[in-house]
């Protein structure tokens, strides 16, 4: 049995094996990334028979998902040389580019004397337990897999894998393609998250060897990292069973699988206390820089129900926006761009607490003067707030309620609430249209 068979001298077909854990329709990438490392070998041997260097990167990057099918294999020598070479291997699916690997070659050379590191060792397979990671994962790939497994929390945790099928039916590879057609297990092994609630597929894939590997155990140390604006690491130290060999790193695109169910809730007394530390430290951020901050939305209205996201406006004049964007993002503010909506900026917070939405407006326009209206109209009369609190809380009820429809259904009783302001009739009808696209 094997992940691929050769069709031609460039052209490969993937077995049942590789079908992956995301979408069983598709390959697991591990094993194609050893195809690459295997078909770079073997040029390299065709073109420097007596003077073999040998890989110590492999820096994948994954354009798409790619079928359990044929695929073929371009090679390119991008830096050649006597000592070190750079060199490029495509592999496409009918014309369609999947992943390319790009590896430094280095020259080997004796370093005995010196070497060493302080990367921490790993107990062996033997002291690991075997695990089922069919019990996570589906696909021939990961079915495929013997896995010994050592978890410490999650996100974190210490594994051995093999495998007993070869990655081209009937050919020898490499140690090093072997273990390449293993690193992308790393990702799934020590999941910080279910699956099933949280897709987080890695979109590259870069190993670092300092020697090459022996024997038929791949072993990871590994920590996985979530950051907060959908951005995620898998970070390893590979292993043999001799000891560390060097390092893998894999950048992640973290997505929630279901939409977040909109959520109101009876006003809460801290909402405000909340605001003006998260404004103290924009103030702070912002110094130089003529600025107001404003507490908008729901949580800014003593006594109205809201969902628990503070909304945030912070207020500076036309010229000075670029300079509040560095500002903003030197406190570790990402900024998003506008979303579609004129003379407002939005911003990805650094961190979850308290949950806010912060935008960064210009001075004086529709937006900011919509905003402080609604706030100002419902900390004055009591009547609206209730009437909009109702509809809030009867649309949030909807098992089936999506935000861009909850947005929608407030805007009748917003413009009520809007129409107590100093607002003109054709602003009205921008906001409205604005909240509502259908309209």
């Amino acid at each position: 049995m094997s992940y691929f068979q050769r069709l031609g001298p460039s052209t490969f077909r993937a077995t049942e094996h590789v079908s992956g854990a995301w979408d069983i329709e598709t390959q697991h990438i591990a094993p194609a990334l050893g195809l690459l490392a295997h078909a770079l070998e073997l040029d390299h041997a065709a073109r420097r028979p007596g003077d073999r260097l040998r890989i110590n990167r492999l820096s994948y990057d994954i354009l798409g998902t790619l079928p359990v099918d044929v695929v073929d294999i371009e090679i390119e020598v991008l830096r050649p040389g006597r000592t070190i070479e750079l060199v490029q291997a495509t592999l496409s699916h009918d014309g369609r580019a999947g992943v390319i690997l790009r590896a430094w070659f280095l020259q080997p050379g004796s370093t005995a004397d010196i070497a060493g590191g302080a990367l921490p060792g790993l107990p062996g397979p033997d002291e690991m337990a075997p695990w089922d990671a069919g019990a996570v994962w589906q696909g021939g790939f990961i079915a495929s897999a013997d896995v010994r497994r050592d978890p410490i929390e999650p996100g974190r945790g210490r594994y051995w894998v093999r495998t007993p099928l070869a990655l081209v039916e009937g050919e020898v590879t490499s140690r090093l393609a072997a273990f390449a057609g293993l690193f992308d297990i790393a990702n799934g092994m020590n999941v910080r998250a279910d699956p099933g609630e949280v897709a987080f597929p890695n979109v590259d894939l870069t190993a670092h060897l300092f020697r090459q590997p022996r024997g038929e155990w791949v072993g990871f140390d590994t920590t996985v990292s979530f950051g907060v604006t959908g951005v995620g690491l898998t970070s390893s130290t590979l292993h043999d069973v001799h000891g560390p060999i060097g390092t893998l790193a894999q950048v992640l695109t973290v997505r929630p699988n279901a939409a977040t169910p909109i959520e109101v809730v009876a006003h809460d007394d801290s909402w405000s206390d909340q605001f003006e530390c998260v404004a103290a430290e924009l103030h702070a951020g912002l110094e130089g820089i003529a600025s107001e901050v404003e507490h908008v939305g729901s949580t800014s209205v003593p006594g109205l129900a809201a969902k628990p996201v503070l909304d945030i406006d912070v207020v500076v004049d036309a010229d000075d926006v670029s300079r509040a964007i560095r500002a903003m993002e030197d406190l570790g503010y990402q900024h998003r761009g506008d979303l579609g909506v004129k003379d407002r900026e939005a911003f990805f917070a650094p961190d979850a607490d308290p949950r806010r939405n912060v935008y960064l407006c210009t001075a004086g326009t529709l937006g900011v003067r919509n905003h402080l209206a609604v706030r100002d109209v419902l900390r004055r009369r009591a009547d609206l707030r209730d009437a909009y609190a109702a509809v809030k809380r009867q649309l949030a009820d909807h098992p089936d309620m999506d935000i861009e429809t909850y947005t929608a259904r407030k805007s009748l009783v917003l413009q009520e609430v809007l129409a107590e302001s100093d607002l003109t009739a054709e602003e009205l009808r921008e906001i409205h249209r604005l909240n509502d696209p259908d309209a």
